[in-house]
């Protein structure tokens, strides 16, 4: 942007006074600059509205780097940290908002905006302190701000209570955010507050109010720039995989990364994550692992609106298919050494807590099973009127004490179809252990219904597996030992014995490694046993042949 001032000096008279039509350029340059300013910030504006962020940040940082007035550099640089953000740099959003706060005789408003997107960057990140400091300068009146932050404070304290656990607490401040936020005329990121809101409901089971809650979010970011076009599409495909439409879903989550890719590029993390999660129910593997590989390159920024925690969940349970429970456990280690840590993982995911504690003891590691349980257990205490977290718990300690009460009770309570079948599954395996072979037939049966119900094809062809074994067991099949064991199991525990790694054995009985994995896990469970070397001895010791 070129500004320029001309001073014409008239010594006629001899005083060297600035003549008047001196006065008149000088002015009428600080109006073209003016006008030129409110031009380019127009332009840049029109940009972002028609989802070209990289070249509005380009243009904004072209307007900084021209002399400009001190408000006008105030509104670019608040428009370059807003279109950083979208775009994922966080670093250099926050740079930006740091250095509009250094500005002498900020206004209130502006002073505001650079603090809520400072404390935005750092929930992105992770920085719960940092978010909450910045928060609760706002509402005392320590900043600069006045009260126009207030409510966007409010807001960042609910997405922090939603964090450690506080579900009354976080839908609570954030309905109080959003009435306050209905009473200003244009609150910038006011579908932030809405958008929010909808992920709490869809987790604590309110489909209902979640959908009405996205629709007003879609209408006002429709009104406003709409950078966030693609939010409401992935959060409604949340909500769809959460009721159990795993295909809507996934088309939601597809239109959802065409559009992110577009215009803001944080919100791909969230769609890819979606489409993952779709893959994953009905079986597609394949999918799932490009989906992961996608959000992995995305900026980690972009992890906002879902737990962080949600996107190393979903990675374990790819691992988990690919390669064993071994490798899930290591990916979720951080989660399994502290499990409060992971609270919001918990209440979003509402099978999590109990798929962590039947990976664990699939592996023999009975500690960090009670530990995940013991916390969802208290988790659920800290929160005794959410339905949702109360059939966690009593899902999550069922699979740990394979109490077939619990885990009925939990397929009962669960609002989620996926999660309540997974608690009935849980159940039937648990009736089989007790040789309770009607019983156990009855609950699979079910569970098998709710699976293709919700389309989990891979879970419902698991549970016909199951069944399958349970009608060997009426023919006298034992549920456990040497003789429990299906031919091909037999011969893959022999190989093993031997010696040979998953791979070798797959190549010497021409099985895919999956395959081994899959009949290893059985043999381990029938055997109770819980290693290589404890298999090695159970067959040298027990094995006719």
């Amino acid at each position: 942007m070129k500004r320029t001032t001309r001073l014409l000096i008239s010594d006629d008279r001899g005083d060297g006074r600035v003549s008047s039509a001196g006065c008149l350029d000088l002015e009428d340059a600080g109006l073209q600059a003016e006008a030129e300013a409110r031009d380019a910030l127009a332009a840049v504006r029109s940009l972002v509205g028609a989802q070209q962020l990289a070249r509005a940040a380009d243009l904004a940082r072209d307007a900084l780097a021209t002399p400009l007035h001190p408000s006008d550099r105030i509104r670019f640089a608040l428009v370059l940290s807003d279109v950083l953000f979208n775009l994922g740099d966080t670093v250099q959003s926050m740079a930006v908002a740091g250095w509009v706060l250094h500005e002498p005789e900020l206004p209130e408003s502006s002073c505001a905006a650079a603090q809520v997107g400072m404390a935005g960057v750092l929930l992105a990140q992770d920085d719960v302190d940092g978010a909450r400091t910045i928060a609760e300068s706002l509402l005392s009146g320590d900043s600069r701000a006045g009260d126009a932050g207030v409510p966007s404070a409010i807001g960042i304290l609910a997405f922090i209570a939603w964090r450690e656990g506080r579900t009354a607490d976080a839908m609570g401040m954030l309905r109080a955010t959003a009435r306050r936020q209905a009473q200003r005329e244009r609150v910038p990121s006011r579908h932030h507050t809405m958008l929010g809101l909808a992920v709490m409901l869809t987790a604590t089971g309110d489909f209902d109010g979640a959908a009405a809650v996205i629709d007003a979010a879609r209408d006002d970011i429709a009104r406003s720039d709409g950078t966030w076009v693609a939010a409401p599409a992935i959060l409604r495909g949340r909500l769809y995989l959460a009721a159990g439409r795993p295909q809507a879903a996934a088309d939601l989550a597809r239109a959802g990364v065409a559009a992110a890719d577009l215009g803001a590029r944080i919100l791909v993390p969230l769609a890819r994550l979606l489409w993952a999660q779709c893959a994953l129910l009905r079986g597609d593997v394949d999918e799932a692992s490009r989906q992961v590989r996608g959000f992995r390159a995305a900026p980690v920024s972009g992890r906002i609106l879902f737990a962080s925690g949600s996107y190393t969940y979903t990675e374990a349970r790819l691992a988990a298919e690919q390669c064993g429970p071994e490798r899930a456990i290591e990916i979720l280690a951080d989660t399994y050494d502290d499990p409060s840590g992971s609270k919001q993982l918990f209440m979003e995911e509402p099978g999590a807590a109990a798929w962590l504690v039947r990976t664990a003891l699939s592996v023999g590691d009975s500690d960090r099973a009670a530990a995940v349980a013991a916390c969802m257990t208290q988790l659920a205490a800290d929160n005794r009127n959410e339905t949702s977290l109360v059939a966690a718990a009593a899902h999550a300690s069922g699979v740990l004490g394979k109490d077939p009460a619990s885990l009925l009770l939990a397929a009962a309570a669960h609002v989620h179809p996926w999660a309540s079948a997974s608690a009935r599954e849980d159940a039937g395996e648990a009736l089989a252990a007790r040789c309770d072979a009607s019983a156990a037939r009855d609950a699979l049966e079910q569970t098998q219904h709710q699976y293709v119900a919700v389309g989990a094809e891979r879970d419902a062809a698991r549970v016909r597996r199951r069944l399958r074994r349970l009608a060997s067991l009426r023919n006298g099949r034992p549920v456990s030992g040497w003789t429990a064991l299906t031919s091909t199991e037999r011969r893959v525990a022999r190989v093993v014995a031997e010696g040979l790694s998953n791979p070798q054995v797959g190549k010497r009985l021409f099985l895919s490694r999956h395959t081994v994995d899959f009949h290893l896990r059985q043999i381990f469970r029938k055997l109770s046993i819980h290693s290589r070397v404890e298999l090695t001895r159970y067959v040298i010791e027990c094995d006719p042949n």
